[in-house]
């Protein structure tokens, strides 16, 4: 009996549980509902019934934050005295103390609750870390800082916490106290400048007044002379000087550190390939020619011969870089340089930038077939790039007039590599060939399916030349004649044959009945610009968007006018105005993305100037 009255009270105590469990939880549910919806009275109440139950870290954090909502601080104040009591004692609960005070406006007793805390931290840095965030939670920064630099004291290392000291003074706004604490922290660890030149990288794009950067520019300056024996200044003084695209300045110093460290040039080289990158020819050409002064011949002294021949083309290649006895000059240093070391997958992109260069500029489109047939016969190269060569094989197939065989190549191209976006590439072009040759259902749907492309670029000039083709049918003209001058105009365009392209659009110009004039305007516009025409160019834009703002090339027109206007002609103002109507009109361009970028840096140079 004694054994059944047991068993009978354990059930019975089992069972009571689970239901003040279960009830438990519903409050718990009940109360999350009150606190998220703002009734901070009724939350108050129901966490105080669960806290008085389970006085546990999760529900003294609701409870306190309800109390401290309806302004009940004498409530929240018990409420923290009874809570440090508790197993769960934290940091946490101590600062809320101090916080308690200051919201009753006991000022002193706050701040000598917040002092006690940072006086009663021992050598262990879980207990700096955890009061420094219990501090940041009620928006104490300073006695967080504060927390910071009592436990760098226990330490003992002159640099402990610095990132963390320095996330806060740059919430605060002090970046010179921030860029101090990241600048300490270099010269004790070098190691970690990638991470400082991250997070320093964030304040450059965020910097419309450009106080950041000058005060990392004083600071750079000051610590390398400080410090000049420590390498990490002068790299990062050379990462400034790239950030702001000083090559020139880059350069300089590169070089410099170079000589004293006895780095043979590969940093150079670095600097070097980012000034050719963002179209600084003159500081690139510079680098190579340093790295190759050295008179070595390593792989890297062969790798500045051939970015050196590389900026040479790209110069010839510009409006105002054009010189025939240059040209004649570099296409000899070139075929000397392939002589010596023969092409391989290291300087095939050159190789195929020469071949360019020899048929496109120089005029020598047969010379310039053959060596890519001969080259892609000897298959010596990774697969990728004998596809490439194929790729441009088959726009100099249709200069000489051989269109099939082109058409050959790029069906090669696109059975060999069908994922890749060359694929495409290939795809596209023959359907601008079968458009060229009046074949337009067959190119339409070819672009149809491009228009689902990955590649957004290709998409995008797929998608207008399917609606160009649509807009232009005509049932008298199946061959479409004026639509295939207009193809062979843009052909012609993109392979730099401008005077050529200027003759297909007079032909497109004189047809009748055919509605390819806003696209004609567009591309005599961007020839005048290939030819270093700005202020022709400008003015052929300009007439565009007056009469055809709604049609599809209305973003290309004010995207392409605005960078006229930054870049060549010099005027920011108007520049800044063409790519916020392209934002306004045309949000879902893809130009917007780089719109924005132009108008940020645009507002950023102007403010400078007025400083």
């Amino acid at each position: 009996m004694i054994k059944k009255i047991f068993i009978g009270c354990l059930l019975f105590g089992c069972l009571f549980h689970l239901s003040a469990q279960t009830d438990d939880n519903t409050l718990a549910k009940l109360a999350l509902q009150y606190y998220s919806g703002q009734e901070y009275d009724k939350a108050a109440e129901s966490y105080a019934r669960l806290y008085a139950n389970t006085p546990n870290h999760y529900y003294y954090t609701y409870y306190f934050q309800s109390l401290i909502k309806i302004k009940d601080y004498k409530a929240a104040e018990k409420l923290v005295h009874k809570q440090l009591k508790t197993k769960y004692t934290m940091w946490e609960y101590q600062v809320d103390l101090g916080y308690v005070f200051e919201l009753q406006n006991e000022t002193n007793k706050a701040k000598k609750q917040y002092e006690a805390c940072i006086d009663a931290l021992l050598v262990n840095s879980s207990d700096v870390v955890d009061l420094a965030r219990a501090f940041l939670n009620r928006g104490k920064k300073e006695y967080a800082v504060k927390t910071y630099l009592k436990g760098r004291k226990l330490s003992g290392k002159e640099v402990a916490y610095a990132m963390d000291i320095a996330v806060i003074y740059e919430n605060q706004g002090l970046y010179g106290q921030a860029s101090q604490e990241y600048f300490d922290l270099l010269n004790a660890e070098p190691d970690k400048l990638s991470n400082v030149e991250s997070v320093l990288l964030s304040w450059w794009l965020n910097d419309d007044n450009n106080e950041k950067k000058d005060i990392l520019r004083s600071q750079i300056l000051k610590y390398g002379s400080r410090y000049p024996d420590n390498r990490v200044y002068s790299d990062l003084l050379i990462w400034y000087a790239v950030q702001e695209k000083d090559f020139s300045m880059a350069l300089k110093h590169v070089k410099a550190m170079d000589r004293k460290y006895n780095l043979a040039g590969y940093t150079v080289l670095n600097v070097a390939n980012t000034a050719l990158r963002n179209g600084d020819y003159a500081a690139a050409e510079d680098g190579y020619k340093y790295i190759i002064s050295l008179g070595n011949k390593t792989v890297l002294a062969k790798q500045a011969q051939a970015a050196l021949l590389d900026v040479q083309l790209s110069r010839l290649q510009t409006p105002s870089g054009w010189n025939a006895a240059k040209a004649e000059m570099t296409d000899k240093e070139l075929r000397q340089y392939f002589q010596q070391y023969n092409v391989t997958d290291k300087n095939a992109e050159l190789y195929r930038k020469w071949i360019r260069f020899k048929a496109l500029c120089l005029r020598q489109v047969d010379t310039a077939a053959a060596m890519l047939m001969q080259q892609i016969a000897l298959g010596k190269l990774p697969p990728q790039q004998i596809t490439l060569l194929k790729v441009d094989l088959a726009q100099l197939k249709v200069l000489q007039g051989d269109v099939w065989e082109a058409i050959l190549l790029n069906a090669q191209v696109e059975k060999s590599m069908p994922n890749d976006t060359i694929a495409q590439v290939a795809k596209f072009t023959n359907a601008k060939i079968s458009l060229m040759q009046g074949e337009t259902e067959w190119a339409e749907a070819q672009l149809e399916v491009l228009s689902a492309a990955t590649s957004k670029l290709i998409a995008n000039d797929a998608m207008y030349l399917a609606l160009l083709i649509r807009d232009n049918k005509s049932e008298e003209d199946s061959l479409c004649v004026p639509l295939q001058y207009f193809a062979k105009a843009m052909f012609l365009t993109e392979l730099n044959w401008y005077d050529q392209a200027e003759i297909m659009l007079d032909s497109v110009s004189m047809a009748k009945d055919y509605k390819l004039n806003d696209d004609v305007l567009y591309y005599q516009a961007m020839i005048a610009k290939y030819r270093g025409e700005y202020a022709k160019a400008d003015s052929l834009l300009e007439v565009f968007l007056l009469n055809y703002s709604t049609e599809l090339l209305a973003d290309d027109a004010l995207y392409e006018r605005a960078l006229l206007q930054e870049q060549y002609l010099k005027n920011p103002v108007s520049a800044m105005d063409l790519y916020q109507q392209l934002l306004t009109y045309h949000s879902d361009s893809i130009y917007a993305v780089e719109a924005r970028n132009h108008i940020h840096a645009l507002r950023s140079n102007m403010q400078r100037q007025t400083e």
